[in-house]
């Protein structure tokens, strides 16, 4: 592995949080919207002007890496502004006498001491010098007051743990509360771990990403320490071990070693090995997780107030038999928290660096201690109530003991076979797999509404196994079965893409005897998994002749089981129509955006352009997603025979009704290229003039799309003179820049050469009188011109919402979080207001004209039913995510703005947001939440109640009661 990637890191404030929401990688600051999900993170030049700064990370984490890639930016910057640098590397300093000549009696030091410019002073690996920590913090604490730190910028580069705080109070002193932050460095990104993998001699980094992503083992990959590690062993044998306990041994194992080149050379490797620091690491994830505290506290225990703390000497005392009896003294914890499993929750804190790494060692402990079936079920099951349930902190644990420890999976099946579905589920064996599906099974047909649970698709993929399908079969083509049941199956059976079951589950969806609720989701799978055979049986769906079909999704499936192998583009496109339900994104939605928008080949276009053509005036959704998608296919291949008169047609039907162009899909982008490629608009254009109207004209600049740009202006002059049309007179006035003088001449001299151009543009160039109207006008506007300007927002609040709704209406639906930001800004803004439920009482939709309302509208429902709240990684947790904030505010907004698709939610997508109803956290929504948590238990109550015992529970141990008004709110009396 080089020593330094093209990376570039990020640093958080050592009291503030950060979000690894990008699939567990970190969320790029620097994306789209990455200023509001990780706000608090900086680069390395964001605190150049802060006068001290503590850089601490935790072992593995690349900070020296950081420091010298940003070592070369840094010097030449310093240098520019006439300053200096002073770089200091502490780990080769084995007496006070030394350290301190190098440091404050250097040549270099002397001469800023006496001078009058700024010094930047950078201290590396200040945890990895020979002498002790606590008294180089010493040296430098005392030697501080001394110098003119007015002009000095100092940063120094320590590990999180053995931070000195003698030392931060000495600098606080020094430099002032304001003048001292501490940062810690921060996880990888995505784009980063790919980078590495192309610099590490892998070509295609995408399988590499992907695999670490469906073992779920990006807690290992974001870290450079345990990324080499992935990285050699997927470059060595073209894959990662398919046995996930395997590679979080080995991987926490790693972050338990020294992997600093320094202190090994050094002999500073600690009292203790990497076995050893492991079992001890498990003896402190047992006692965090299951006794539920946050951080551990470092500092003196006088001093600790924190309730959900464990101190030191609370996790010392005894031995560890795991390791030879290895005893467990203070000293000893202190070692292991310094190890990259480990990481700030500020001062004197330490915590876990990722919650997976805590899952797993505590559960190990479980194991190597075997800990006996009784002790582990009192650990994870409430102690109370008629049925055992698991304690909701500990379901995540408790599926990681389930794979670990023999017994202990069928009582946690029993209890909450979604809990086996997570992280650990990769490690199920086959027979743990058949018995986890057939209790899933069983608790569907006792009347569990696992049916109900969108989530639970996704997670479903971890129940494959040889057999499976054979274990399934039964329960598709049983009609005796409970219908819950078989919905199950079939969900199953797709997650998995069990090909074999394609002809069970085309029976369910052309038997019109099934209910319609069943049918729908197998026609689904049958569509993706079929053969060609099975696939041509789902016909019928695609041309209406399969029964009852309300909202299109019988049909939706039948044309992506034909198209493209079993049915051609004019057939296909003789089928299309509008949704009739255009609020529902289902699969005929799904098709048209997905399938049919993206998979269009040039050898389409004739059949396309000839249906665009034919269309009406846009509304929104899926079909003006598929135009929008023709026309930019069109324009790719227009000089191909035919395309530019039969795309020049297309483009007309919509200048004659008075329609745009592009509804908004891609449309910035798209613009772009048309502006760019002036010979291929022309070709257009010159296809276009002869074809249209007078009065037409006015329409065709402002048909959504710049076929026409200032810069044809010479262009359409030479037409205009040429051909003498009144078309291209009237187009030439439309398009001049009058505030151009170069235009303005070249206009001059064809006006002189040609009567129809003169009479059409002779506004331009008669006089004004100075004391008429219009020339007060025009000072008006001048002066309008010249009027200080506050900034604005840059794109406008309306463009970011038409992008929004584009990318929602192209199937992007997470860009809904995103549209709701956006709704809450003004031209001037500088600032998003994420907490407002009411999206109706917003600038954005209060600027909007009824069409983008409605387009809005649509978007909500879509989101509600297609958006992911991820319920599960934050409802019992003390965080809310953005997506599920998202969904309340869409409920909120039709129950304000579109009561009657307010009325016709589904079961289903209340269930799937009654979490976020029942902790939408901000109080300014305290009504509406109320309401929509009424409307949420009249419709789902035993999904609502569920949740709510959920949430008692997690308020057991609490001194107040603060869920009265939920409670009362779902109170029924019985």
């Amino acid at each position: 592995m080089p020593p330094i990637f093209n990376w570039k890191r990020f640093w958080c404030p050592r009291d503030k949080g950060f979000q690894l929401s990008d699939n567990g990688f970190l969320y790029d600051p620097d994306g789209e919207y990455g200023q509001v999900l990780n706000p608090n993170l900086v680069s390395f030049d964001r605190f150049a002007d802060k006068p001290c700064v503590a850089l601490l990370g935790e072992p593995g984490i690349g900070k020296s890496w950081a420091l010298k890639s940003e070592r070369a930016n840094l010097e030449s910057s310093i240098l520019a502004k006439g300053e200096r640098a002073l770089w200091l590397d502490l780990r080769s300093f084995g007496s006070e006498d030394r350290l301190w000549k190098v440091l404050f009696d250097v040549e270099e030091f002397r001469k800023w001491r006496e001078g009058n410019y700024l010094l930047h002073l950078f201290l590396d690996s200040l945890d990895e010098c020979l002498l002790r920590i606590d008294n180089i913090a010493s040296l430098i604490a005392d030697q501080l007051p001394n110098e003119p730190v007015q002009r000095l910028r100092l940063r120094i580069a320590c590990r999180t743990a053995p931070w000195p705080h003698i030392l931060e109070n000495a600098l606080i002193e020094a430099f002032g509360p304001e003048g001292f932050e501490a940062y810690e460095l921060v996880p990888l990104r995505r784009s980063d771990v790919k980078e590495a993998a192309l610099q590490s001699g892998i070509a295609q980094p995408e399988p590499f990403l992907q695999r670490i992503e469906a073992l779920e083992v990006v807690s290992l990959a974001i870290k450079p320490v345990t990324l080499n590690f992935l990285i050699k062993t997927f470059s060595r044998d073209g894959d990662l071990p398919k046995n996930q306990l395997e590679l979080y041994e080995r991987g926490c194992r790693m972050l338990c070693e020294e992997s600093n080149e320094s202190r090994l050379g050094a002999a500073q490797t600690g009292a203790l090995d990497s076995g050893q620091r492991l079992a001890i690491a498990a003896r402190i994830a047992a006692i965090t997780q299951f006794c539920n505290r946050f951080a551990i506290w470092t500092g003196p225990e006088s001093d600790s107030s924190m309730k959900e703390d464990v101190t030191i000497s609370e996790i010392s005392g005894g031995t560890e038999i795991e390791v030879g009896n290895t005893e467990v003294s203070s000293a000893v914890v202190r070692e292991v928290v310094d190890t990259g499993l480990f990481t700030s929750r500020g001062p004197n804190r330490i915590g876990w660096a990722h919650q997976t790494y805590a899952e797993f060692l505590a559960a190990r402990y479980c194991k190597t201690h075997e800990m006996p079936q009784q002790q582990v079920r009192d650990l994870i099951f409430h102690p109370t109530g008629r049925t055992k349930r698991l304690i909701p902190q500990l379901r995540q644990l408790s599926g990681w003991i389930a794979v670990m420890v023999p017994g202990v999976l069928e009582l946690v099946a029993q209890s909450d076979p979604e809990s086996l579905l997570g992280t650990a589920g990769a490690n199920l064996s086959d027979e743990q797999r058949q018995s986890v599906t057939q209790i899933i099974l069983d608790l569907s047909d006792a009347g569990r509404m696992l049916n109900l649970r969108p989530e639970l698709y996704r997670q479903y993929v971890k129940l494959k196994y040889r057999g499976l399908a054979a274990q399934l079969k039964p329960y598709l083509g049983d009609k005796n079965r409970r219908i819950e049941t078989r919905e199950v199956a079939v969900d199953i059976a797709r997650s998995c893409e069990l090909d074999d079951l394609a002809p069970d589950l085309c029976d369910i969806a052309v038997d019109l005897s099934e209910p319609i609720h069943l049918r729908i989701p197998a026609a689904a799978a049958a569509a993706e998994l079929g053969n060609k055979e099975t696939r041509e049986r789902l016909r019928p769906l695609a041309i209406g002749q399969a029964g009852e079909d309300p909202d299109d999704e019988l049909k939706g499936s039948g044309l992506t089981a034909l198209w493209p192998d079993l049915i051609n583009s004019a057939q296909l496109f003789a089928l299309l129509s509008p949704p009739k339900n255009r609020h529902l994104s289902g699969t005929y939605s799904s098709f048209l955006y997905y399938k049919l928008r993206t998979g269009l080949q040039a050898a389409d276009l004739p059949a396309a352009l000839e249906w665009f053509s034919s269309q009406g005036v846009r509304t929104g959704g899926p079909i003006d997603a598929v135009m929008d998608g023709i026309i930019q296919l069109a324009w790719d291949n227009l000089d191909q025979p035919g395309i530019s008169a039969a795309l020049a047609k297309a483009l007309i039907s919509r200048i004659k009704q008075h329609d745009r162009i592009m509804s908004g899909l891609d449309r910035t982008d798209f613009e772009k290229r048309v502006l760019a490629a002036r010979d291929r608009r022309r070709k257009l254009l010159a296809e276009i003039l002869p074809r249209i109207e007078e009065s037409e004209v006015y329409f065709l600049g402002y048909a959504g799309l710049p076929i026409l740009s200032h810069e044809d202006l010479p262009w359409l002059i030479e037409r205009a003179t040429a051909k003498e049309s009144a078309t291209e007179a009237k187009l030439v006035r439309r398009t001049i820049n009058s505030s151009d003088p170069e235009q303005m001449r070249l206009l001059l001299r064809a006006c002189e050469r040609n009567e129809r151009l003169k009479a059409e543009c002779k506004d331009l160039f008669e006089p004004i009188m100075l004391d008429s109207e219009q020339a007060r006008m025009l000072r008006e506007n001048l002066r309008d011109r010249e009027r200080p300007q506050p900034k604005l927002v840059d794109p406008p609040p309306q463009e970011r919402i038409s992008r929004d709704l584009a990318d929602i209406e192209a199937g992007d639906v997470s860009k809904w979080v995103a549209l709701t930001w956006d709704l809450s800004l003004k031209p001037t803004s500088t600032t998003y207001d994420p907490t407002s439920p009411d999206l109706a009482s917003l600038p954005g939709w209060k600027a909007a004209n009824p069409n983008i309302q409605a387009r809005i509208i649509q978007s909500a429902l879509r989101y509600l039913r297609e958006g992911e709240p991820q319920n599960e990684a934050w409802f019992e947790t003390d965080q809310i995510y953005h997506s599920a904030i998202a969904g309340f505010r869409a409920l909120a907004l039709l129950s304000a703005a579109a009561p009657e698709e307010f009325e016709k939610l589904p079961s289903e997508v209340w269930a799937k947001w009654v979490p976020i109803c029942l902790r939408f956290p901000h109080n300014n929504g305290s009504q509406i939440r109320r309401r929509l948590l009424e409307e949420a238990h009249a419709r789902v109550a035993k999904v609502v109640d569920d949740h709510l015992v959920r949430m008692i529970d997690l308020q057991k141990d609490q001194q107040y009661f603060l869920l009265s008004n939920e409670v009362d709110v779902c109170w029924d009396g019985d």
